[in-house]
Parts: structure tokens; sequence; C-alpha cells
């Protein structure tokens, strides 16, 4: 049976968990070309190769890591490194967290997704969808209807 939405189904907690997810939103889209500039620059600054130990596992090559997402692959040492100049280049950028040895785009990225939970939990007795239950595609779609159904509230 199909649900019709009407105004008056919208509670005023589940408009602020959307302006919360999209204020997280804009938060993350701030922060990720700065985070990402700083560590590709150190990372290419340095041009490190894949740790030893990595080599030839899941078809990994010898190669250079230029990509941030593939800094678990540096020895421990070249991460070591990796870290203490990202933290100077966090510092220099202005961006602050909780503790010196976080990410600020982890951060606002964990933030995002808990902006998210809470607007699934408000929908959840309007939708009877636990967004806990959802996973990959549907969960992003899921997300994007919530927001595309709130949106005009907001």
């Amino acid at each position: 049976m199909e649900k019709k939405f009407k105004k008056s189904m919208i509670t005023e907690d589940m408009k602020q968990a959307a302006k919360n997810v999209f204020m997280a939103m804009a938060y993350v889209k701030t922060i990720r070309p700065i985070v990402t500039g700083y560590q590709k620059a150190v990372l290419e600054k340095h041009q490190w190769h894949i740790a030893s130990k990595w080599v030839g596992r899941r078809s990994e090559t010898d190669r250079v890591i230029l990509d941030p997402d593939h800094s678990y692959l540096l020895s421990e040492n070249d991460f070591r490194t990796y870290m203490h100049e990202t933290r100077e280049q966090q510092k220099a950028a202005g961006l602050k967290t909780d503790s010196p040895d976080h990410c600020p785009l982890l951060v606002a990225e964990n933030l995002q997704r808990q902006a998210e939970w809470c607007l699934f939990d408000t929908m959840e007795p309007l939708t009877s969808i636990k967004g806990r239950d959802l996973y990959g595609d549907n969960r992003e779609k899921y997300l994007d209807l919530t927001l595309r159904l709130l949106a005009p509230f907001i």
C-alpha cells in the first residue's frame, strides 16, 4: 500500500535532523579539498613506495603511493613521517580537532554519518524503515530520497 505524505506528518525533529545532515555534508565538502590537498602534497614530496610486506599481497606491486587512501601501504617509518607532516599541514591550515591524532576529514565524515543516523532514526516512525538495516546503494538512495522529501520544509 502506498503512503502519501502530508505536511503535518513532517516533525520539527525531522526538519532539524535533515538540516544537520545538510550542514555536515557542506562541512565535509569544505574540508575534503584542503585535507586531501596537503595529504597528496606530502606523498608527492616524498615519493614513498609500498612497504615490502605489502608487495605481492592482493595483487599489489611496487609503486609510488600518491593517493592518501593508500597511505596504509606505507612502511611504519614512512607512515610516521607522513602523519607528522600532515599534522603540521593541518596546523598550518588552521584545522583543529579534539585530538591532535585525529584527521579533520575523518572527523567531518564521522559527524556526517552520525547526522545521517539521527535522520534515519527520526524518520523511522514515518517510513517504518530502520536506517541501520540499509547498506550500500540502498542506504544512499534512502538518504537521497529522505533529504529530497524534507528539503522543501527547511
